[in-house]
């Protein structure tokens, strides 16, 4: 289960041997500090917890696109987008202008120009699309806020958010010392993530070879 806004708060102000007192960790300063390198952080990498499945409902005809900012909450971009049991394919823009020409029942390409989904064929009946997405971090706006980040990364955040802390103390011994504990535990993080990442397996039809 991932920390609150307060106990993220608590350890940043403790990595920094700052107090509640001191007008300098302020608790909204401190906070906005902790969103933007929660935000930064997860921009890094596709996180596990920052991937998202669902679906979206197409309109007939729809030649205007589809907001994906609307679609889906806290959108940053698409991994992977089908219509039924088929994958779309992807077109960059300037070769999606020619596809786009056509209409059809059922889609098999499709762009995204800034965070507009357009499809090629355009449906002539409304569709239902399956998209798995990647998706950004809430803003925490209370204490008791929980980012999407898991409390086992905790310190990860810490360490990015202590940066910029350590920039507004003016303390460049504090400073260093984030910036090199960070590079490590992200490198761990990310050595982590790929350990347990869960790979496409490759299966053989083997019918074929079975005796009659």
């Amino acid at each position: 289960m991932p920390d609150t806004l307060a106990t993220i708060r608590t350890h940043l102000i403790e990595r920094a041997a700052g107090s509640g007192v001191d007008p300098i960790f302020e608790p909204s300063a401190v906070d906005r500090i902790i969103n933007a390198a929660n935000k930064r952080l997860g921009r890094v990498t596709d996180w596990p917890w920052l991937r998202a499945i669902g679906t979206i409902a197409w309109t007939a005809n729809d030649t205007d696109g589809q907001s994906l900012d609307t679609a889906i909450t806290n959108f940053r971009h698409l991994n992977y987008l089908a219509h039924e049991d088929r994958k779309l394919r992807f077109e960059n823009p300037q070769a999606f202008v020619i596809l786009n020409q056509s209409t059809g029942s059922r889609p098999t390409y499709y762009t995204v120009l800034g965070s507009t989904l357009y499809l090629a064929p355009n449906p002539t009946e409304a569709v239902t699309l399956s998209y798995y997405a990647t998706i950004d971090e809430n803003d925490l706006t209370g204490d008791t806020s929980t980012p999407l980040l898991p409390s086992a990364y905790t310190e990860l955040l810490v360490l990015q958010a202590l940066q910029p802390l350590a920039v507004r103390l003016r303390d460049t011994d504090l400073l260093t010392m984030a910036k090199n504990e960070y590079r490590t535990a992200l490198e761990e993080a990310r050595d982590e993530v790929r350990r347990t990442r869960q790979l496409p397996s490759v299966e053989a039809d083997s019918t074929p070879w079975r005796s009659i």
